[in-house]
């Protein structure tokens, strides 16, 4: 039972009506049709949901370290806990007191690095599964390079985007996500608009392979083809992969955005191999902002 309503209204045409996240609810209609709109905000966004995440990482770790989690359950455990049983028997109740001593002694396990990888867990959801930003026409190609040494560059809709540090092969990486370029049609699911796309491209292009023949002239393809190996083959289309070294230029652009940082400013902070490889695979991928300084 939740109890008696403690209050009821009737919302005319335009009216707008707030209440606080994790209030009950129920909208009625009477004869005629009516529609409403409901929005949510700050959803799953609580320490239970975040705890959902970093739990299983803490616990793996105690398992890792420490014997009393990889001792045996008791041989004949199943004899006595489930609901069919009395939970107040002797062994019921020494069951749970084991359990209780094992969930504070994960307080000793908790380090910031699980922390760390739960709110890049947290984050990445969140990125992979919202609308890109407003408006929905795709930004003005830039009029000028990045390897330019009159142009200004910026990591555009820094809310939408996330740097993840992380192991790959062996190696570490670190991995810009954006939603930039996520679907606004087939919103938290599975995309298929590209599907119709290659079809249709595969249909009318099949004649060009031959070309492309004698175009390995370019001096940018050997510069950035560190960049593509490291993109990961099971990587959902959000992320961009870079080899851990150009980590200090993509902090660089993601700390100072919306302002802009030109060449010089981003020789500060890594070599110049690192810069160069990060604003060709920024280019593109379509998620630099390039004007003229």
């Amino acid at each position: 039972m939740i109890g008696e309503p403690t209050m009821e209204l009737t919302l005319e045409e335009g009216d707008l009506l707030y209440f606080p996240r994790g209030v009950i609810h129920q909208a009625c209609t009477g004869s005629a049709f009516s529609t409403h709109v409901t929005i949510s905000i700050y959803h799953h966004n609580s320490w239970a949901n975040f705890m959902e995440v970093a739990l299983p990482r803490i616990v793996r770790r105690a398992f890792e370290h420490d014997i009393e989690f990889r001792r045996g359950l008791p041989a004949n455990w199943l004899s006595f806990m489930g609901t069919q049983f009395d939970g107040e028997t002797k062994a019921a109740t020494q069951f749970m007191s084991k359990c209780k001593n094992l969930v504070s002694q994960l307080l000793q396990h908790v380090e910031m690095t699980d922390m760390q990888e739960a709110a890049d867990e947290a984050a990445l959801d969140f990125v992979q599964n919202r609308l890109p930003p407003w408006p929905i026409t795709p930004p003005t190609p830039p009029t000028i390079s990045a390897l330019d040494p009159n142009a200004k560059m910026r990591l555009p809709h820094k809310a939408y985007m996330r740097l993840v540090v992380s192991e790959m092969d062996g190696m570490d990486v670190v991995t810009l996500h954006h939603s930039l370029h996520n679907c606004r049609v087939h919103h938290m699911g599975v995309c298929s608009c590209g599907d119709k796309d290659e079809d249709d491209e595969n249909d009318s292009d099949g004649h060009d392979d031959d070309d492309d023949e004698g175009d390995d002239d370019d001096d940018d393809d050997d510069d950035d083809e560190m960049m593509h190996e490291m993109a990961p083959g099971d990587m959902v289309n959000t992320g961009i992969a870079f080899p851990i070294d150009c980590f200090p230029v993509l902090m660089h652009l993601y700390k100072t955005s919306p302002g802009f940082s030109t060449q010089t400013d981003l020789a500060q902070v890594a070599d110049s191999d690192a810069v160069r490889g990060v604003l060709l695979r920024l280019m593109a991928e379509n998620v630099l902002d390039v004007q003229r300084a």
